[in-house]
């Protein structure tokens, strides 16, 4: 796995872990992709990878 990959699923757990706990409610909007990399610490390309693979898995 590269290390992109291992980014990116870490990001999407964070944000499936946020779902699930209620802290990002259904259709309210996410913030910035600036803001969520600055936050996870990771590149726009992880991070859209990860919104993409959420989007994906439902």
């Amino acid at each position: 796995m590269t290390r992109q990959v291992l980014l990116s699923e870490g990001v999407e757990l964070a944000l499936e872990k946020r779902i699930l706990s209620g802290e990002l409610e259904e259709g309210q909007r996410l913030p910035s992709e600036g803001k969520l990399c600055e936050e996870y610490g990771v590149s726009r390309t992880a991070l859209r990878e990860a919104l993409r693979q959420r989007v994906a898995e439902g």
